[in-house]
């Protein structure tokens, strides 16, 4: 299977359209869900409602780079747990990944919540976690170049291509995403 650059899709993988609430987790997945379940649980509505989405982005992501199933907190410990982080950021500044239709202010909100959320599960259990705060704008364009270098198998990046996210109200996206999950399960 040959792999193509995320640069193929210069619309973005992600585009705003239809809502679909049937999502099924296959790579966070066991104790690592149930954690992140239960941490999401706690936060206030309005952080929860834009962790939720971070979470859903972080899944798609994971799986879009076949990414092997996350299913103890022992896998958020590892150097490899932080690479992946890294280039989750740089998926989501990068309008390969989200339509460029999500703005900016929408997508530093994704990437605040979803810090935040790890911030809040290193309270129970030690996760590496990367330090985007202190990142200069070069470095900000390192990652998103990084996140576009990547080999995506095209094959994956067409079942994406499903995938809508909807403008429900003050840049609220949510992802169509059941019909991809349940047929890679």
């Amino acid at each position: 299977m040959s792999r193509v650059s995320p640069k193929s899709f210069p619309q973005g993988i992600i585009t705003k359209g239809h809502t679909d609430k049937n999502f099924q987790f296959l790579v966070l997945s066991g104790n690592v869900l149930l954690l992140i379940q239960s941490h999401l649980a706690n936060l206030p509505p309005s952080q929860r409602r834009s962790a939720n989405r971070a979470v859903f982005y972080f899944e798609c992501f994971l799986w879009l780079i076949n990414h092997p199933p996350i299913t103890s907190t022992l896998d958020l410990r590892t150097n490899a747990f932080l690479s992946i982080q890294r280039l989750f950021y740089g998926a989501l500044y990068s309008n390969c990944f989200l339509a460029a239709e999500v703005k900016y202010s929408g997508r530093q909100r994704l990437v605040r919540y979803f810090f935040k959320l790890l911030a809040e599960l290193s309270k129970s259990s030690p996760i590496n976690i990367f330090v985007y705060s202190d990142l200069t704008d070069s470095q900000v364009r390192e990652c998103i170049a990084q996140f576009e270098a990547i080999g995506i198998d095209p094959v994956r990046a067409a079942k994406l291509m499903g995938w809508q996210v909807a403008d429900r109200s003050a840049n609220s996206f949510r992802l169509k995403m059941g019909a991809i999950f349940d047929f890679w399960a």
